[in-house]
């Protein structure tokens, strides 16, 4: 079997992008050199890993997860089923956080709750100086955290801890409290796509209406934050800015992601 016949059959089963993606990161070629490579023979180890991956896909398993590595703002990360997978849309909570950091005249505290594969801590310390902690009630998913810290060259960087939330988390100051809780109904599990599926079911149910972590988050990070520090987080279809100000906060802004959905919300500790 060549390439050409790889991706033909992968084309059938899968769609020709993500057969392409597969056959790149089977072989090393880049995706152009695939297009160029067709009549490239394939050995029965790669043989046997497309078909393999393939089958999986088909299954619904995760692009991300059967490749083992994702790109997020530009940065390499291990992903597998322990976290969930790093999304674009998150990229904006990131460069939000990033922008508040340059603002401030010295090194930034930072807090990451409920980090996952840790694509948002890795990030803000990969792309600034910021002193981060990142926090997270899965050990599995800590685990991981840490091993794309370590893949950055960031495992002293960052401090990793677990925790449910910010319950019986230590008493510390940040200027920048960011998250991306779990924010899905639990009622609209079942009926998400079938990749979903494949991903841990503790990093997506957010309760009875998908607000139950921001209910508690928001007015638990009052006190982790410095006076005129910041609370970013990344919400779903549900509109947070209520209870935000009932918590507290003052500047509330909402920022839409490019999709015209409201994305990311941002409020400050006033309470100087």
């Amino acid at each position: 079997m060549n390439i050409n016949e790889a991706l033909s059959m992968g084309t059938k089963a899968i769609g020709k992008h993500e057969a392409r993606l597969l056959l790149s990161h089977i072989t090393g070629l880049s995706p152009a050199e695939i297009i160029i490579s067709t009549n490239k023979p394939l050995d029965e180890k790669a043989i046997g890993a497309f078909l393999t991956s393939v089958k999986r896909r088909e299954a619904k398993e995760p692009l991300q997860y059967i490749m083992g590595t994702w790109e997020f703002m530009g940065l390499e990360f291990i992903t597998d089923s322990r976290a969930l997978i790093p999304r674009p849309e998150t990229e904006l909570l990131v460069e939000e956080a990033i922008a508040y950091i340059h603002k401030l005249c010295r090194p930034a505290k930072i807090l990451d709750v409920c980090t996952g594969s840790g694509c948002i801590a890795v990030a803000i310390a990969k792309l600034t100086d910021a002193e981060v902690t990142a926090i997270d009630i899965s050990p599995d998913a800590l685990a991981l955290a840490a091993q794309n810290a370590a893949l950055h060259q960031l495992q002293d960087r960052i401090k990793f801890v677990q925790s449910d939330l910010l319950h019986g988390f230590e008493s510390q100051v940040f200027d920048i409290i960011v998250s991306n809780p779990p924010y899905i109904p639990t009622g609209e599990i079942g009926s998400l796509q079938p990749e979903l599926c494949h991903e841990p079911i503790l990093a997506l149910d957010g309760g009875p209406d998908g607000l139950d972590l921001y209910r508690q988050l928001i007015p638990q990070s009052m006190k982790y934050l410095s006076p005129g520090g910041v609370l970013l987080l990344e919400i779903g279809p549900q509109a947070v800015e209520t209870i935000m100000f009932e918590a507290g906060y003052g500047m509330i802004r909402t920022i839409k992601d490019y999709a015209g959905l409201p994305r990311i919300v941002i409020g400050v500790q006033h309470n100087l």
